[in-house]
C-alpha cells in the first residue's frame, strides 16, 4: 500500500514524495484518514529521521483528467507522503503507522545519475552487430546481424517511406513487408550493420535516429554535467563522451551505408517478424536494407547536421566527416523533393516535410548559410504565438527548439513565437502531472493510456520549456511524473528492467524470451494499459478473462499490467519510446542536480539552487556564443 520512486531523490529536488494506495478487487478501494502519521525510517536502523502527515491527493470518485475523459485510473483513494525537508543522503522506506512500509529508495546527489547509467544500458542492449556481455553487462549475448559472420543483406529498391514499415506513402502495402519483399534483389549492400534494434522485432529503421538526436540535445544543454558521466561502454576509453559515443553508433549504421549520391538509406529489415525459436545471432529469414529515399535522407542530414555541431567542440576531424556526410544527404534529398515528390497520403507528406523542416534548421545552424533559413522558414507551420507545436497533420516541435538553441541569423519574432507555442504546450501536459493521483501525465490528454503514452511521455517539452523559461514548475513537474514509472505506483514496481529493487524482469525482448531468461537492464516497457479503451487485447482476452478476477475490464488502470512475456501492448516498447524519452529525462535531471561536492552546502544549494543552475546556464551558453 505504501509506493515510493525507486530512483531516490537527489536531496536538493523540491519534489519528494511516496504515496498510499490499496485497491482490494471486489473489495474496492480503502478509504485512508488524512490524519494517518508516516515516517522515513533509516533503511539500516529503522531510526526515524523525518515525520509528517499524509495529505490527499485524489479521491477514487475523483476523476484524473476532468474535461477529457473525467476518468478516475486508481479506483482507490491516494494519499501523498511529502518529504522535500529531507536532504540527508541515505538509504530509507516510508512508514505509514499501522499499514506497512515502502521499498527501500536513496537521497543521494548521484541517484539520479545513477538512474540515467541504467536508461542508457538499455541501448547497449539494443545494440545490433556486435556481442554483448562483461565487462560492460552480465548480459551475455553473441555478435548478431554482421557480415563478417556471414550475414547476406541485399538491396531492396523499396523505399522506407514506401513501406508500410514507414509511411506507405502511396497506400500500397497492406502487411509492412509486402513492398520490401517484392523489391528484393540480389545486389548485396556493404557495410549493413550497426545501430540500435526496434524492440521485440530487429529492425533498424531511421525513425532510430531519435535517439541520437536527444542525446545530443543533452550534449547540447549540459556540456559540463552529463557528458562526464561514465556509461561503461566498449567506446568509454576514447577522447569522446560516451553520451556521444552512444549516439553515434546509432547514427553510423546509416552513415556507412550512405551512396555515392548521398542518399540515405532508410535501414535494415528481415522480410518478417522473428521466426519463433531464432535469436537475433539466428536469424534465418531473408535481410534486406531500404532503397535511399528523401525521407530518410533528409531524417539523417538533420541528424547529421547535429552531430557536426556537437562535435566540433571535441573532434574537428570527426565534426567535418559529418558535417560533409550531411551535406551531401541533404543535397541529395533536396533533388528529390523537386524533382521526384510524387503523389503520396497526406500523412506521409506531412512526414517529409516535418523532416526536411528540421533538417533545414540543423543545416542552417551548422553552415549558417541563409538558403537553409529560407527552407527553414517556408516548411514551418507555427503562423501564431498560440500555435502548438505538433498537432493534426505536423509535428515541428524539435525544430522549434533548434531553433532557439541557434546562437545568431535568426528572426526575433520566430525566437518569440517558438517560445510562447512550445512554453504554452507544455503548460498543458505539465498540468497533468498535478492532476493525476500519482503525478503521471501525457502530452496528449485525449490519447487512451496505453502503449507507452505514460512511461514514454514526451518529458522533453516540460523540459525544454524549463531550459526556456528558468519556471521550476516544469521541471518539477517532470520529476512528478517520472516518479510513476520509476516504481511511485500501485504495482510498486519500476517499468525499467533493473532499476531499483523491484523492477519488471520479463520485458518482450525477443532474445531473451529464447533462452527462457530475464531481459536485460534498461528496458522500459509500454506499461499499464486502458482495457475500456483498447478492448480488443489478445493477451486479456484469452488469458486474463477465462483466468483473473474480478473480470479484467473492472481493473483500475494503474493496475493493468502483468509481468509476462508476450502481450505487445504492455511488455514490449521502442527504443524511440518509450526508452528514450526516460532517458532523456532522467539526463536532464543527472546534469541539472549533479553531485555535491561538500556535505555541508546541500543546504545552501537547497535554498539557492534555481538562481545557482541558472547562472551555471546562462554563463554555458554565453561561453557557447563566444566559441561559434
Amino acid at each position: 500500500a505504501v509506493h515510493v520512486s525507486q530512483a531516490g531523490f537527489h536531496p536538493a529536488s523540491a519534489v519528494k514524495r511516496a504515496f498510499l494506495s490499496c485497491w482490494m478487487g471486489d473489495g474496492g478501494g480503502i478509504s485512508y484518514p488524512t490524519s494517518l502519521v508516516f515516517r522515513i525510517l533509516d533503511h539500516a536502523t529503522h531510526a526515524s529521521v523525518y515525520a509528517g502527515v499524509v495529505q490527499l491527493a485524489r479521491r477514487a470518485t475523483e476523476p484524473e483528467d476532468p474535461g477529457y475523459r473525467n476518468r478516475n485510473y486508481t479506483l482507490a483513494d491516494v494519499l501523498s507522503c511529502e518529504f522535500p525537508a529531507l536532504t540527508q543522503p541515505g538509504t530509507y522506506r516510508v512508514y505509514v503507522e499501522s499499514i506497512g512500509c515502502s521499498f527501500p529508495f536513496a537521497i543521494s546527489d548521484t541517484a539520479w545519475q545513477q538512474t540515467f547509467q541504467v536508461m542508457m544500458k538499455g541501448f547497449y542492449h539494443q545494440r545490433s552487430g556486435i556481442a554483448l556481455g562483461p565487462p560492460y553487462s552480465d548480459y551475455v549475448r553473441p555478435r548478431c546481424f554482421h557480415p563478417d559472420d556471414g550475414l547476406k543483406v541485399y538491396h531492396s529498391t523499396c523505399t522506407l517511406m514506401d513501406s508500410g514499415n514507414g509511411l506507405n506513402a502511396r497506400g500500397t502495402d497492406s502487411d509492412n513487408f509486402g513492398n520490401l519483399n517484392a523489391g528484393r534483389t540480389t545486389q548485396l549492400v556493404a557495410n549493413a550493420w550497426g545501430g540500435y534494434f526496434d524492440a521485440g522485432d530487429w529492425d533498424r529503421r531511421i525513425q532510430h535516429l531519435r535517439i541520437s538526436r536527444l542525446l545530443l540535445e543533452l550534449v547540447d544543454l549540459f556540456s559540463n554535467t552529463v557528458a562526464d558521466i561514465d556509461l561503461n561502454i566498449p567506446e568509454s576509453t576514447n577522447h569522446l563522451p560516451d553520451i556521444i559515443d552512444e549516439a553515434l553508433f546509432n547514427l553510423d549504421c546509416y552513415r556507412r551505408m550512405q551512396l555515392p549520391d548521398g542518399g540515405i538509406r532508410g535501414g535494415i529489415e528481415s522480410s518478417a517478424h522473428p521466426r519463433f525459436g531464432d535469436g537475433s545471432w539466428q536469424e534465418s529469414l531473408p535481410v534486406m536494407a531500404y532503397a535511399p529515399g528523401m525521407w530518410s535522407s533528409h531524417m539523417y542530414a538533420g541528424d547529421a547536421a547535429r552531430a557536426a555541431y556537437i562535435l566540433r567542440r571535441y573532434d574537428a576531424g570527426l565534426a567535418d566527416l559529418y558535417s560533409n556526410s550531411a551535406v551531401r544527404a541533404m543535397a541529395y534529398a533536396e533533388a528529390q523533393w523537386a524533382t521526384n515528390f510524387y503523389a503520396m497520403t497526406t500523412s506521409a507528406s506531412n512526414a517529409v516535410r516535418d523532416a526536411r523542416n528540421l533538417a533545414a534548421i540543423e543545416m542552417f545552424r551548422l553552415t549558417k548559410d541563409p538558403a537553409w533559413h529560407a527552407v527553414f522558414v517556408a516548411t514551418s507551420l507555427i503562423g501564431s504565438d498560440a500555435a502548438e507545436p505538433e498537432g493534426a497533420g505536423y509535428d515541428q516541435a524539435d525544430a522549434m527548439f533548434t531553433y532557439l538553441r541557434t546562437p545568431s541569423g535568426t528572426s526575433t519574432t520566430l525566437r518569440r513565437r517558438y517560445t510562447h507555442s512550445l512554453t504554452n504546450f507544455a503548460r498543458t501536459m505539465a498540468w497533468g502531472a498535478y492532476q493525476s493521483a500519482f503525478g503521471w501525465t501525457r502530452q496528449n490528454h485525449w490519447i487512451p493510456i496505453g502503449w507507452g503514452f505514460i512511461t514514454g511521455a514526451e518529458f522533453e517539452y516540460m523540459l525544454r520549456a524549463y531550459a526556456l523559461s528558468g519556471d521550476e514548475y516544469f521541471r518539477n513537474a517532470t520529476i512528478r511524473a517520472l516518479q510513476f514509472s520509476s516504481g511511485a505506483n500501485p504495482l510498486n514496481r519500476a517499468f525499467t528492467v533493473g532499476l531499483g529493487t523491484n523492477s519488471i524482469r520479463l520485458p518482450l525482448f525477443v532474445d531473451s524470451v529464447m533462452l527462457g531468461a530475464e531481459g536485460p537492464a534498461g528496458i522500459t516497457t509500454y506499461g499499464p494499459l486502458d482495457i475500456v479503451l483498447y478492448p480488443n487485447n489478445w493477451y486479456y482476452q484469452f488469458y486474463m478473462g477465462p483466468n483473473g478476477y474480478p473480470f479484467y475490464t473492472n481493473w483500475p488502470v494503474m493496475e493493468a499490467y502483468q509481468d509476462a512475456y508476450m502481450p505487445p501492448d504492455t511488455q514490449e516498447y521502442t527504443v524511440d519510446r518509450p526508452m528514450i524519452m526516460q532517458a532523456y529525462a532522467w539526463g536532464f535531471m543527472a546534469a541539472e542536480f549533479p553531485p555535491i561536492p561538500e556535505p555541508a552546502v546541500i543546504a545552501s544549494i537547497v535554498l539557492g539552487s534555481s538562481i545557482l543552475r541558472r547562472i551555471a546556464r546562462r554563463h554555458a551558453l554565453a561561453h557557447m556564443e563566444t566559441e561559434q
